[in-house]
């Protein structure tokens, strides 16, 4: 690839050994647009089981261990976008109770809710939170869907495989 093809990536290469961090696109869980086409895609969070409450603990500089994100459409929920292993979530999810999954959301920590930055800062300041969960399923909605162009990638009924 030359200079040019590369100008309009939202990513940036790193060379190894390079002390920079990578810098990687972000992901509008709302919404998002196909690279053939400028319609819109609209996307629908269906929950996956109930609501469910998860209680992590953990002791001095250790992390809860989990990577989250906020809903571009504003939604006051915490996206769970990674799940660190070795991480108390991580190990929470192999005791055998009712695993966490990636886009899961978290709607409220120790209580507070309806503000993603105090959630934030109870995951922040707190040695122990307790979570409300709800597993969801992210996907297209069925207008979105419908009004597509043939040959767009998003008609395809298996979405996301990576």
């Amino acid at each position: 690839e030359n200079d040019e093809e590369l100008k309009g990536s939202q990513a940036k290469v790193v060379q190894l050994g390079e002390a920079s961090p990578i810098e990687f696109p972000t992901w509008d869980v709302a919404s998002s647009q196909t690279e053939k086409s400028d319609q819109k895609v609209v996307k629908e969070h269906i929950p996956i089981g109930p609501v469910f409450t998860v209680t992590l603990r953990r002791s001095g500089t250790e992390k809860f261990g989990f990577v989250n994100a906020s809903r571009k459409d504003g939604k006051p929920v915490l996206v769970v976008t990674k799940i660190l292993p070795g991480g108390q979530l991580a190990k929470y999810n192999i005791s055998g109770a009712a695993p966490v999954r990636r886009g899961a959301e978290v709607m409220s920590v120790n209580g507070v809710s309806e503000k993603v930055q105090l959630m934030r800062e109870e995951l922040r300041k707190s040695a122990e939170v307790k979570l409300e969960i709800q597993n969801v399923e992210v996907r297209p909605s069925q207008e979105s869907l419908a009004t597509l162009s043939n040959g767009s990638p998003m008609n395809s009924p298996i979405l996301g495989v990576v």
